[in-house]
Order: structure tokens, then sequence, then C-alpha cells
């Protein structure tokens, strides 16, 4: 793990860095595949499409779950990810850092990337043909 005292945070709406002036927090701005090397954990809110670029770079991900809410994250299920709500859950999941990077998952596991795109093509061809239908020209 990285020995800095420091908390880079890409996005922290509707908290500033200004509010926790005892926190060394840097806004990041740079795109995630250029930064995500960076990183040893990545903390992310439960609704964002983030976590899966963080998790397929084989970092350890800390999901934040509000008790009461459904969980929405697109890492539902994985399970290397740590999903937490309550302070002593967050607390743990910072301590059970791993020393080195997990192996990057499948990608294959989040994304159908067959070059042809036969179900969009389908998909597209029902509707067209279905529009053809309906519209009198």
């Amino acid at each position: 793990m990285k020995s800095q005292n420091i908390f880079r945070c890409l996005h922290l709406y509707p908290v500033q860095p200004s509010d926790y002036p005892s926190l060394y927090l840097k806004v990041e701005t740079k795109p995630l595949e250029n930064i995500l090397g960076d990183f040893d954990i990545v903390c992310s809110a439960n609704l964002t499409s983030a976590s899966v670029d963080a998790y397929l770079s084989g970092l350890k991900i800390i999901v934040m779950l509000c008790p009461t809410d459904l969980n929405f994250s697109p890492l539902s299920g994985c399970p290397s990810v740590s999903f937490v709500g309550i302070p002593v859950e967050i607390s743990e999941a910072f301590q059970t850092v791993p020393s080195e990077k997990t192996n990057k998952p499948d990608r294959s596991e989040f994304f159908f990337l067959d070059p042809k795109f036969p179900r969009w093509r389908r998909l597209l061809s029902s509707v067209s043909s279905t529009c053809n239908e309906h519209v009198k020209w």
C-alpha cells in the first residue's frame, strides 16, 4: 500500500474539501483511466458505474450504502467488493485492504463485447420494421 496520508477524491458533491479542513483532500479531475493505477482502494457511492472501472482495474472496492436503501450498485454480488453502511463496517473494510491489487476480473462479466452487435442489430431491425408498419408515407 502506498504510504501517503492523502485522500484523492474524484467527486465530492455536495461535499467540498473545505468542509473537512483536518483532512488533506485533493479533488482529482483527470480521467479515471489515467489515475486508477495511483490508488490502492476506491470508496464509491451506490449508484455509480465508475466503481466498475475501478473493479476491472483490480482495485479493492468499498461501496457506501444507506442502510434503508436498495443496493443498486453494478457490483452487487461481486464477492471481493465490500458493501458498507455503518461506521464499524467502513472501518473494517479499510482495515482489510490487500497488500497488492487483486487479479483483474473478466470484463465479459459486465460487458457483451461482440463487435458484430447481433443483439443491437436484431433490436433495431425489429423497431424499424414496426415503425414502418405504422407510418404511412
